[in-house]
């Protein structure tokens, strides 16, 4: 008996006993099972160890450690901040990853195998090597196998992208990734996991690839930036004031607190409400993606169409008179049919089965003859019904060409019944066969993918079919779904790597596309500065469904689709993928507003720390004060703000925005603050006095980038800005003695805030400030808008200059 490299025996296995259990363990622990590599999925433990031990919170654990050893818990506040942010990230990441877990058993299916003489179910994964398989119409084939009994039909098409279904036989090879359209047959299993054709076939497509996200690669630089300041700046301000309270101000003044976490806690949200919808999301930032796309590329079938046709039209050919009428004819036909393919399907629901004629043969379909035909005796004769090159010859065919050509050009399949007075497999002559009628049958365009489609065309987003089918076929179901252009179509058919590039956003359907020029097709794309979205539902799919920056699987589709996708559409809703945009706008949009909020009071602490240290002034803010910006102009209102509904077309570029806009921010408060230093010591204003007024004036202009930030205002986010506000005024009157009240006293709470009695100059200068505030906001933004705007348009005349002199 011949062995493996594992020394596990290569079994002829019985299709009655099949493996018993030792035979089962050994294929286990030698790991011949079905398991392949998909989608990654943090465990509990892994999303609670990454939340808690950030680059920030370390920073935060030291301080907290180092106020605790001096003895300064009023310092603390900025905990209360920090624990609830993380508690509520890890809270939300947790539930939508059991959200996403519950979703993936969806798509998970189940194998009938025969083990120690009885017939099992199984998870496919637990397949093994030699296990024998049983396979019936509409079952998946989960791994290579050798037919071993029966005869079925497959559908290759994930594979190849060839519709016809294929004949097997005993002897022949089941692929996975094909599925049975027909028939049933007893199997035994030779290549499973890994080393399937299908999994070797997509090797390198099977490393699971992250998207492309701009918030998360913008976060990142973020974080990266003032990482690395962080340190030198807390150094230099201590060694320059030799105050331990007010450097840890600095730095936590410095960290864009919750910043991050928001992002994950909303972007986890969106995972948990597109669940609702059957949208099982594989990673994170591809929501956010596919909001960004401009570029929507799909395949045809179980993405356009639902693979089912019909019978659109029934012609009679000229001189194709006969005694019995086509409806008689081919409902006695259909009625000897067995297999279950799309064509058949089509045929029946059209065409009532009747049973007025007795068969006395019947001639199944296969993919060598393009034909199934019946003999009805000698009476009536033989006939046929197939592809009309297969079942006439030549000269009728030609009669016949026009009226063949006119229905493929529409998209639609063209089948000839014949007639003949006898048949013979071996001595067929198809000169012999009367032509009697045309039949044209129409794949059936998705109602959820013609709405789809104009959504995303309403959006100013390109829309493009690549197919291994004709592209004249394609183009045409294109044109049914709405397709803007799809009269500008190709064939890749035998095309090289240079032509496919050079075509690639010339045309907006292409037929007979391999699996490699799918892939190129989408690299070309992207090599245009297109950001690019890949819908599919095949093995052949898959490597353009990796190299796309939003890949997203039908969930009807093979396993190895799913496994690489970041989406996967578990009720194969086309429809679904509006809502995935909204979820991306909504993220987008309201993370570049509340991270201007973070941002805007991390650029004023770092500038004010440097003019600190060049200076040799105190540092004017202590960890307690930083309490009521903390939490009510940026902690509080930024989480609502975040979750809420937000579907404006996305804008500009989300670092250029983002940072651009909270400079400007920034530097409204800094004109304010930096001179009143030199207000120390005249009049009015004493060291104490000016450093109160600094931490007055950057908590108005960061409620003055709330207001803003809150715009356009609706009744909620309008409630939620102006309670901040009162809040914020509040928490000043009352934990602090700037106004003189002097409550609490003899409590902790007294004057908790740190913050001196302002002087009848210094509260006239406050209020001055405050005023002017939003009118300067005001012009900065629109400064900023003209910059940004400017910023991108230079961009683009950059990229075509390059583009034109490299046609050139």
């Amino acid at each position: 008996m011949r062995k493996d490299k594992n020394n596990i025996d290569i079994l002829q296995t019985d299709i009655n006993t099949g493996l018993n259990s030792s035979e089962v363990e050994a294929r286990n622990k030698a790991r011949l099972d079905n398991k392949t590599k998909s989608g990654s999925s943090r465990s509990v433990a892994g999303i609670i160890f990454k939340e808690i031990f950030t680059y920030f919170n370390m920073i935060y654990m030291i301080i907290t450690i180092i106020l605790l050893y001096m003895g300064a818990y009023t310092q603390l506040t900025f905990l209360a901040v920090i624990i609830p942010n993380t508690l509520i990230s890890i809270f939300q990441q947790i539930k939508s990853k059991r959200t996403v877990d519950k979703l993936s058993l969806l798509v998970k299916s189940n194998a009938t195998v025969v083990r120690d003489g009885k017939e099992v179910q199984i998870p496919t994964e637990q397949v093994v090597r030699d296990d024998i398989i049983k396979f019936a119409l509409g079952d998946q084939i989960c791994a290579d196998c050798e037919v071993l009994h029966g005869e079925c039909r497959v559908n290759e098409s994930m594979l190849t992208g060839e519709s016809l279904p294929i004949k097997k036989q005993i002897g022949d090879k089941l692929y996975a990734g094909s599925f049975v359209t027909s028939g049933s047959v007893i199997a035994r299993t030779t290549m499973v996991g890994e080393n399937s054709y299908v999994q070797t076939l997509t090797a390198q497509a099977k490393k699971y690839k992250k998207p492309k996200s701009e918030i998360l690669n913008s976060l990142n630089s973020i974080i990266q930036i003032i990482g690395i300041a962080i340190i030198p700046i807390a150094i230099f301000l201590y060694a320059r004031t030799h105050e331990i309270i007010k450097t840890a101000g600095a730095i936590i003044g410095m960290i864009p607190s919750g910043m991050f976490l928001l992002t994950t806690t909303a972007l986890a949200v969106s995972v948990i409400r597109l669940s609702k919808n059957k949208t099982l999301v594989q990673e994170l930032y591809c929501i956010e993606m596919l909001a960004r796309v401009d570029t929507l590329c799909m395949d045809k079938t179980g993405t356009i169409t639902d693979g089912t046709m019909k019978v659109n039209e029934i012609v009679k050919v000229k001189g194709g008179k006969h005694s019995i009428n086509e409806n008689e004819i081919i409902g006695n036909m259909l009625n000897c049919v067995t297999e279950d393919n799309p064509t058949s399907i089509a045929l029946k629901n059209h065409f009532e089965l009747k049973s007025t004629l007795k068969a006395e043969n019947y001639y199944a379909f296969s993919s060598d003859t393009k034909f199934f035909a019946v003999d009805f005796g000698e009476n009536e004769g033989v006939y046929f019904l197939g592809a009309p090159e297969y079942v006439t010859d030549l000269d009728k065919y030609k009669q016949l060409q026009k009226q063949i050509e006119h229905y493929s050009h529409l998209g639609q399949r063209v089948l000839l019944l014949c007639h003949s007075n006898s048949y013979n497999e071996e001595t067929f002559n198809k000169a012999n066969n009367k032509p009697l009628n045309l039949i044209a049958l129409v794949d059936n365009v998705r109602q959820d993918a013609i709405e789809t489609i104009n959504y995303f065309k309403e959006n100013n987003v390109n829309l493009k079919v690549i197919s291994g089918d004709n592209e004249i076929t394609v183009s045409e179901i294109a044109k049914r779904a709405g397709l803007s252009g799809a009269e500008k179509c190709i064939s890749l058919q035998d095309k090289t790597d240079e032509e496919v590039i050079a075509c690639a956003n010339n045309y907006n359907v292409f037929g007979r596309v391999s699996p490699q020029q799918k892939e190129l097709l989408i690299k070309s794309m992207k090599a245009q500065k297109h950001t690019v979205a890949m819908v599919g539902d095949g093995v052949n799919d898959i490597l353009a469904l990796r190299e796309a920056d939003c890949s997203v699987a039908i969930g009807a589709g093979s396993e190895a689709a799913k496994n690489v996708s970041h989406l996967i559409l578990i009720d194969s809703n086309f429809s679904h993928m509006q809502n995935v945009v909204g979820e991306g706008r909504r993220c987008i949009n309201n993370l570049q507003g509340t991270s201007t909020m973070f941002l805007t009071k991390t650029f004023i602490a770092i500038i004010l720390s440097i003019f600190c240290i060049l200076t040799a002034n105190n540092y004017p803010f202590s960890p307690n004060q930083l309490m009521v910006l903390e939490l009510f102009a940026i902690g509080i209102p930024a989480f609502f703000f975040a979750l809420q509904p937000n579907n404006n077309l996305v804008k500009g570029k989300f670092l250029d925005s983002v940072l651009v806009k909270s400079l400007a921010q920034a530097i409204t408060a800094l004109l304010f603050i930096l001179p009143l230093f030199l207000l120390m010591w005249s009049n009015g204003f004493t060291p104490e006095i000016v450093e109160s007024l600094i931490v007055l004036i950057v908590t108005a202009n960061s409620l003055v980038v709330l207001l803003r930030v809150a715009y356009p205002y609706n009744k909620f986010r309008l409630t939620v800005a102006i309670s901040m506000v009162i809040l914020a005024i509040l928490a000043f009157l009352l934990l602090s003695n700037v106004a003189g009240l002097s409550l609490f006293e003899g409590t902790f709470l007294y004057n908790y805030l740190g913050l001196t009695q302002l002087s009848h100059q210094a509260f006239i200068l406050l209020l001055v400030v405050i005023l002017s505030i939003f009118p300067i906001q005001y012009a900065l933004n629109k400064l900023t808008n003209i910059i940004i705007k400017n910023n991108s348009y230079l961009k683009m005349k950059n990229f075509k200059v390059k583009k034109h002199k490299k046609e050139n």
